[in-house]
């Protein structure tokens, strides 16, 4: 087999040169190329120090360091990425083009060259006269920042890891493997390092839209023939520790036999014919030397199957078994056949190796694993609505402020649906609070019965739903909405007749505003959720709000609620919402001063009993404040005797509710408020 052995670059494409390393370490060879374009040119991957020397040779017979206005990084491995430094130190003065994401471990490296984020940048460079390279988001193959880079004058794709092979000797081009090996060598690598079919496969769909006359991978050879075909191999492909296939009978595969040809056809990638012919022989087993498949062996199928491997691991040691694990794994799992026996004789040993070590160390590792067990079990209980089990409004605003970037960066498609229950309130009033659990539970199954098992439910505060429908935009989601909406009109499961108002988000809309931060953009998009299905509640319910629906805001002020019980913060704040109040939600002391800081509401509804910072307390602070000390205060408390109605007189609190106290006479009260203070202001 022709390997990998230039001294000098090779011309793959017009302007595009490998310029790697002759002799390079199997089974890993690595792949740096250059693009020149005039007096400019970009390096794409520069490898690792073990191959910078004869690197650094090639690419400066090419052009001069200076002339280098990129080193494009596809992600941050040391085999793709730890010479640049080195190329630094010799003289190269561009910035490094990569994804946020790897940049932030790329830095480690000791590199000085400033970063050029290319998901900032439209997902594009340019150099030279003014020729382009194309960035193409690759996540989790096999990195979260991973990216390919396709040059449209020369049709290359550089691919990073993926079409990327394992080989001893590695041809510079995939067609000068005798037998189409290649190809196994290619899905030998992709089952290692390829984490599922379910993220290889829509990339792989995405590379099948673009115009390719060479593929350039990082790893492997250069494949300049069967584009589509090699496109379609990984498509398909099952791999990775997400492994799933579909199970087969080992009859339709004549048995045993075939199961050992695939094994043979994968190993003929790193090994001679001749040689595993040999190895094999000294158990008697026969192979063809014109298609290397069995040709004879005097032992039943299943003893064929652990006597190949054995024979193997004797000669060749692990490195085979490495090879062939995850193709023999794939196999057993398909056909429901137990993996040869020298793989269960190495889990053996690794077992009793384990064993060896002392009980006081197992003691401290089964004491360790049951208290991360416990904190993740604490950690869950805070991330999920006690009544639903459904992921809290905390875990949705932190999942949209963590796939902020991520939206932005593809552009991703999505809708959220806002789902709040109309008359909540009075149900909560007429049945109790126990039985608004109850209706809500019920609620959470009805809605998970009318989605998709792609989509994502989410519990926030107060009687409303959250869901999350990937790649949709509203005209198809719309039809979602109303079927939740009738459905649960419709439904007998439920004590009362309940109605719901649907708010239909599209992500798209917010991606074109400028917010300064990922949790500014989550608070928005909760924000313009919450507000449209208040002003739905207000037009009678039952209803199913569009991104383009007109709605008044509030004019008459803002309230902030303080208190612990939900129940009354749910009731309290819907009526004055309904009132056309805007109203903030505080539920300790502390988060109450902040908001009152940030948003100078017209009044305070404060309980006196509260966490942090008590409701005596508040208002001390606040009085400490010239701006803030002459916000009217009601308390409203189980709490109400002699000596707390002298603390409120000090504090210049005129307005003292004792819990129960009667609705009506609170919201005649803060209606009297607002009247008062227009009064003051004309």
């Amino acid at each position: 087999m022709p390997v990998i052995s230039p001294t000098s670059p090779r011309e793959i494409a017009p302007g595009v040169f490998w310029v790697g390393a002759a002799h390079q370490a199997a089974p890993l060879n690595c792949n740096p190329y250059l693009l020149v374009e005039g007096k400019e040119a970009v390096l794409i991957d520069p490898g690792s120090p073990l191959d910078f020397p004869e690197v650094l040779k090639n690419v400066q017979s090419l052009v001069s360091l200076s002339q280098i206005k990129y080193i494009v990084l596809q992600h941050q491995d040391p085999d793709f990425c730890a010479a640049t430094p080195l190329f630094e130190q010799a003289g190269f003065v561009g910035q490094l083009a990569t994804h946020w994401r790897s940049a932030h471990l790329i830095k480690y490296y000791g590199v000085t060259s400033s970063f050029y984020l290319v998901n900032e940048h439209n997902w594009e460079l340019s150099f030279g006269n003014n020729r382009k390279i194309m960035f193409v988001p690759t996540p989790y193959l096999h990195f979260p920042g991973a990216i390919a880079s396709y040059d449209p004058y020369s049709r290359v794709l550089f691919s990073s890891d993926l079409f990327g092979a394992f080989a001893d000797n590695c041809p510079l081009f995939a067609d000068e493997w005798p037998g189409r090996n290649y190809q196994e060598a290619m899905r030998s690598f992709h089952e290692h390092y390829m984490p599922s079919n379910t993220i290889l496969r829509p990339v792989m769909e995405n590379f099948a839209q673009f115009d390719i006359a060479c593929i350039a991978p990082q790893h492997g050879s250069v494949i300049r023939q069967g584009i589509a075909e090699h496109i379609g191999i990984l498509r398909e492909l099952e791999c990775g520790s997400f492994l799933n296939p579909i199970r087969r009978s080992l009859s339709s595969l004549d048995g045993y036999t075939q199961l050992v040809n695939q094994l043979l056809k994968r190993l003929y990638v790193n090994y001679s014919r001749e040689l595993v012919a040999k190895i094999l022989a000294t158990g008697n087993v026969t192979l063809s030397p014109e298609s290397g498949e069995l040709a004879d062996f005097n032992c039943s199928g299943h003893e064929l199957w652990d006597l190949c491997l054995q024979l193997l691991y004797d000669r060749l040691g692990f490195t085979p078994l490495f090879l062939l694990e995850p193709l023999i794994k794939k196999l057993s799992a398909e056909y429901s056949i137990e993996p040869p026996y020298v793989f269960k004789t190495m889990v053996l040993d690794l077992e009793k190796k384990a064993a060896i070590l002392s009980e006081d160390n197992l003691a401290l590792q089964a004491q360790t694993a049951h208290l991360t067990e416990q904190l993740q079990l604490a950690a869950e209980k805070l991330m999920r609505c006690s009544v639903t089990n459904l992921r809290n409004e905390q875990v949705f605003f932190q999942y949209l402020a963590d796939a902020c970037q991520d939206f932005t960066e593809s552009n991703q498609s999505g809708t959220l649906l806002f789902i709040g229950v109309d008359n909540m309130a009075k149900i909560n009033l007429n049945y109790g609070n126990v039985v608004g659990d109850q209706m809500l539970q019920t609620l959470s199954l009805l809605i998970e019965e009318s989605i998709d098992d792609n989509h994502v439910l989410f519990k926030l505060d107060g009687p409303i739903f959250a869901c999350y429908v990937p790649k949709t935009e509203i005209s198809q989601a719309l039809p979602l909405a109303e079927k939740i909406r009738y459905r649960i009109e419709q439904t007998e499961r439920l004590i009362e007749r309940i109605t719901v108002s649907i708010a239909v988000i599209s992500l798209r809309d917010f991606f074109g505003n400028d917010f300064p931060d990922c949790k500014t953009f989550a608070a928005a998009v909760t924000s313009t959720g919450k507000s449209r299905l208040l002003w739905a509640r207000q037009q009678g319910g039952n209803q199913v709000l569009q991104a383009n629906t007109e709605m008044p805001t509030p004019v008459l002020g803002k309230i902030v609620i303080v208190d612990t019980d939900e129940i009354h913060l749910e009731v309290l704040g819907t009526l004055l919402r309904d009132a056309q109040y805007t109203v903030f939600i505080a539920r300790d002391g502390d988060e109450a001063y902040e908001i009152i800081d940030r948003e100078l509401p017209e009044l305070i509804i404060s309980e006196v009993i509260l966490p942090k910072t008590d409701g005596f307390l508040l208002r001390q602070r606040l009085r400490m404040d010239s701006g803030l000390r002459d916000i009217p205060f009601i308390l409203v408390s189980f709490q109400k005797n002699e000596e707390a109605i002298r603390r409120a007189f000090a504090l210049d609190i005129g307005h003292y509710l004792q819990k129960p106290y009667i609705m009506t006479e609170l919201i005649e009260l803060v209606q009297l408020l607002f009247r008062q203070r227009s009064v003051n202001l004309q």
